[in-house]
């Protein structure tokens, strides 16, 4: 998600439009409910560095799992 929050939107109106639309960051270790606690923990660190290392450590669910962004959503356990 490269920092970019994005809420889950769990709208299956238009079938199943990619992980990323319907779920989101969910699952992220920085998820917050109202952004990305990268952006402000980040800073508050100090820019430590061990945010750019694990940067892996922080990924939604699907994403960890190794799902696109645009992938039909056929796992439904990500959330």
């Amino acid at each position: 998600m490269n920092w970019v929050w994005q809420a889950a939107t769990y709208d299956w109106s238009n079938g199943t439009p990619g992980y990323k639309y319907n779920y989101g960051c969910l699952g992220c270790r920085a998820y917050r409910a109202n952004g990305c606690g990268l952006l402000t923990d980040y800073v508050e660190s100090g820019y430590a560095s061990s945010y750019e290392s694990d940067i892996g450590y922080y990924q939604p669910t699907w994403e960890r799992k190794g799902y696109g962004p645009d992938d039909p959503v056929t796992d439904f356990d990500c959330g």
